[in-house]
């Protein structure tokens, strides 16, 4: 009777060896894919942003597809001498018991290369996805501070490889008074579908007439527009615009990974070999500018929001620095909202169930 419990229990095992891993590991694999890919995705973008810096050409590959495979195989052998009288299950009776398990996932990647490179890298950023990433929570002292070169002809700033181009005074203070327009949940962004696509607008006034918040009066003040109308449209553009719009001239995504990446620090010995720029002076209280600390050295770091080796050198964004994290994490949305087509398909990910 024991020796058929054993022989038993050696059957159930393998069969449930054999039985579909597939549900469990929909459930592990799902958010280990998905955190595997969000992390690639980081550090590309901050060896880019290190790439110019050095004056490197910068290059992105997408990934188009990952399929995930599983072989799980169990095997079961019985043998016995049952020629001979008195047999014992231990000298002629033998079970053999094995199996494998193998994960070869397949990954499919996909170079950026010519007009697809050309539209992310280099058209500016439509207006309206900024205004829309505002009004999804985003800091309009980071959004604008990235990604726009004017507002109604007020000049943002500009950080070069020749040095610091200062912004307009009154450029700063129309993102203050946006950012505290929209930290009180007074600033009123209005969407609408048209021929021409989706537009954007700022509105001003209540139903009633009166002014949404005091602080538009300023607002309208300081971008030139008619104080009578209440409802500004939207565009892209260059100069001061109409007394009824809002003139935006956005930056495309190499104007702003060039910005960002003269704030990286470097080793002081490529400054003199040549190897790259020197960084532009650090200039205090501009509102309009998004910090991003990116730090190097010759050693991994120890505890790093995202890391690259480059050349030799460590580059990082220090896990403690809660604005810096904030505004690379922008810079990816950005990333995305300029993807070719204006629709980023995301990477389609295949994980067998049975």
């Amino acid at each position: 009777m024991p020796h058929r419990h054993a022989i038993l229990l050696c059957t159930a095992v393998i069969l449930a060896s054999c039985a579909s891993i597939g549900p469990a590991t929909v459930r592990r694999d799902q958010v280990d894919y998905a955190d595997a890919v969000g992390e690639a995705a980081k550090r590309q973008l901050l060896l880019n942003l290190v790439k110019l810096r050095y004056g490197d050409t910068p290059n992105f590959v997408t990934l188009s597809q990952l399929v995930a495979g599983y072989t799980l195989e169990g095997r079961l052998s019985i043998g016995g001498d049952f020629d001979r009288g008195g047999w014992r299950f231990g000298r002629d009776f033998d079970v053999g018991v094995g199996g494998t398990f193998s994960d070869r996932p397949t990954v499919t990647y996909a170079p950026l290369r010519g007009p697809d490179f050309a539209e992310l890298m280099l058209k500016p950023i439509a207006p309206n996805s900024l205004l829309a990433v505002i009004l999804a929570g985003g800091s309009p002292r980071i959004v604008l501070g990235l990604g726009v070169h004017a507002l109604n002809g007020l000049n943002n700033w500009s950080r070069r490889p020749g040095g610091f181009l200062p912004e307009r005074r009154e450029f700063n203070q129309v993102v203050d008074l946006l950012s505290g327009l929209n930290d009180d949940g007074r600033l009123q962004l209005r969407f609408e579908s048209t021929d021409r696509g989706v537009e954007a607008s700022l509105e001003t006034r209540r139903r009633d007439g009166a002014l949404a918040d005091p602080r538009y009066a300023k607002l309208i003040e300081l971008l030139g527009l008619d104080p009578a109308i209440g409802r500004y449209r939207v565009v892209f553009g260059m100069g001061d615009g109409g007394v009824d719009e809002i003139t935006i001239q956005t930056r495309s995504l190499i104007e702003t990974l060039r910005e960002l990446a003269s704030r990286i620090s470097v080793p002081a010995s490529d400054i003199e070999d040549g190897r790259t720029y020197p960084a532009p002076p650090s200039v205090p209280g501009i509102s309009g500018e998004a910090e991003l600390a990116v730090f190097s050295q010759l050693l991994p770091p120890s505890d790093a929001f995202v890391e690259i080796r480059y050349d030799g050198d460590w580059f990082w964004i220090r896990n403690d620095d809660f604005q810096s994290k904030t505004t690379f994490t922008m810079l990816m949305l950005l990333f995305d909202l300029a993807a070719p087509g204006g629709d980023p398909q995301p990477p389609t990910i295949t994980i067998p169930t049975g």
